[in-house]
């Protein structure tokens, strides 16, 4: 009684896990979704309408892991299709771009994998910086280093 629909979902947002069996959440699933080939604008504002939704709690869901270590972040950095601006947004939201899954995989490693051009450097960059400084400081280093690659 009394919930607003922000309240309601925020708590839709973080309790999506509840009926994955891998432990999946909704943001987990919004970067499977960028994978298979959708329109990046529409990917990217699911992505900015789940981690709004999280409100105060973006941080733990940009963070989630599945049942096997994997976080959104792996998910954002292996698709076919990477997205530095994803990436950056998950970055921003509090992602951590040194979490390992269960076999010590980070997803600067999943980026090295699966980045099929050259055109994808600036995403590796994002990570390997990430991996350094923090998720926040890498993407306001590149705002201001090479602002061109986060348009």
């Amino acid at each position: 009684e009394g919930c607003s629909e922000a309240a309601a979902a925020r708590a839709i947002v973080l309790e999506a896990r509840a009926t994955s069996p891998g432990g999946d959440t909704l943001l987990h699933d919004v970067c499977l979704i960028k994978g298979r080939g959708h329109d990046p604008q529409a990917w990217l504002g699911c992505m900015r309408g789940v981690l709004e939704a999280a409100g105060d709690d973006a941080p733990r869901l940009a963070t989630s892991t599945t049942t096997v270590g994997i976080s959104p972040l792996h998910v954002a950095a292996c698709r076919l299709h990477p997205s530095v601006v994803g990436v950056a947004c998950l970055l921003a939201h509090g992602a951590d771009a040194a979490a390992t899954d269960l076999d010590g995989v980070t997803p600067h490693t999943y980026a090295n994998t699966d980045v099929a051009s050259p055109l994808d450097a600036p995403l590796v960059a994002l990570l390997e910086l990430a991996e350094r400084v923090g998720g926040r400081a890498a993407v306001i280093r590149t705002l201001i280093d090479t602002p061109h690659v986060l348009t």
